[in-house]
């Protein structure tokens, strides 16, 4: 006969009912004893008890009273933003953008630069470690009060060894161990995740979107993107690829893409491809699609037309998408104003996806501005470590 070591039992479920009650606290920004009890589905004395031991660990503080109809006022319980803190790189190259965030999604400090062009893979690289530094220095925050460094990718990446595969933007980058690189360069542990995966996990927050409802997140960038949130959970692919759109074909024997395929999407909707549009229709060349777009809200001509048609091109994509996954929300993210090209990606939807729809297919802009870019990396850092952060947490005489 097998006997079962209870106590260990209790431990485990002590565990579980601590992460729990952690996890409802981190999506809340204060929410009352009474709320959380109801949320977690657990006794009021172990909710209680639970809080107690965060605030013990400083995990958790009161934030606040709820407004009182009478009685007693309640008090707001949320994550203590100076728990723990963590690095969020946003790596759009020529762009990289690097900052410090609190465990509350405030950012202590962050910079951003522009690599210079043609700059050798080992140089940007090199450039790439100093900018982590500067930042960490200035942020006033200890490296050891670190939890890590979440790293947003383009390219062709493989999470589990943390290699970045191959990037056609920067000369000779293929098989990069960057991961590996920035750790033992930087001393704490790095994790990697496809850039646009990462700033959806800043835009959910923003839409507070719950794990029941599904969307597709697509990223206007140098090249395009997308993140797919099915089920409460990015889907990552096998090794963190999934949502490469922009590398989806529109335009069958289409201009040759840099990936060697010919009529990409992103030859036609990106940032990229907007700009050498533009030069085409005009003959002006590196005008900034901000300054395109003002131009299309003054009424220019040649401004509407590439931003419309980018917007053509774009809702094809994202029929596609839409036919594939079955997902009627979708959110498209980019640092300049969209709105001409989310219009024309909304008629073609209509137009070609929605006439078969019962549930009809939206597009909407992104509310997540570029300053926040870097929080889905620190994001990504606390998710992964949430074990070491309530490994203090006593729950012994819980």
């Amino acid at each position: 006969m097998v006997v079962k070591d209870r106590s260990a039992n209790l431990s485990d479920v002590r565990k579980t009912n601590c992460k729990l009650i952690f996890e409802i606290l981190d999506r809340n920004n204060g929410i009352t004893l009474s709320d959380l009890e109801q949320k977690a589905g657990l006794s009021r004395p172990t909710t209680v008890s639970m809080v107690r031991a965060l605030e013990d660990a400083r995990i958790v503080i009161p934030v606040g009273k709820k407004t009182s109809n009478g009685g007693r006022t309640p008090f707001l319980y949320g994550v203590n933003p100076d728990a723990f803190y963590a690095v969020g790189i946003d790596f759009e190259f020529p762009i990289s953008r690097i900052a410090v965030g609190d465990a509350k999604g405030g950012i202590k400090y962050s910079t951003e630069i522009t690599f210079p062009p043609n700059l050798s893979h080992d140089k940007v690289m090199e450039r790439l470690l100093q900018q982590i530094n500067e930042v960490i220095d200035n942020s006033g925050i200890e490296k050891s009060r670190l939890l890590g460094i979440g790293m947003g990718m383009p390219g062709y990446i493989n999470i589990k060894s943390g290699m970045s595969l191959h990037f056609e933007r920067i000369a000779g980058w293929k098989n990069i161990e960057i991961g590996r690189y920035i750790s033992e360069h930087i001393g704490i542990p790095v994790y990697m995740e496809n850039d646009v995966h990462l700033l959806f996990r800043a835009e959910r927050e923003l839409w507070n979107l719950d794990n029941d409802q599904d969307a597709l997140f697509i990223a206007i960038r140098s090249g395009i993107g997308m993140a797919i949130f099915q089920r409460g959970h990015i889907i990552e692919g096998e090794y963190g690829n999934a949502g490469h759109i922009g590398h989806t074909v529109i335009q069958a024997g289409g201009p040759r893409c840099k990936c060697g395929n010919r009529g990409c999407l992103e030859l036609y909707a990106s940032e990229t491809a907007i700009d050498r549009n533009y030069e085409t229709l005009t003959g002006q060349r590196n005008v900034p699609v901000t300054e395109i777009v003002q131009r299309a809200n003054g009424g220019e001509t040649e401004a509407k037309t590439v931003l419309s048609e980018a917007g053509h091109y774009l809702g094809i994509g994202i029929g596609n998408a839409v036919n594939l996954f079955d997902i009627n929300t979708v959110i498209v993210s980019s640092y300049f104003d969209n709105t001409f090209i989310l219009e024309g990606a909304q008629q073609e939807l209509d137009q070609c996806i929605n006439l078969t729809r019962e549930s009809k297919a939206r597009i909407y802009p992104s509310r997540l501005t570029s300053e926040k870019y870097t929080l889905g990396g620190c994001k990504l850092v606390f998710q992964r470590s949430q074990q070491k952060i309530l490994e203090n947490v006593q729950l012994k005489n819980i």
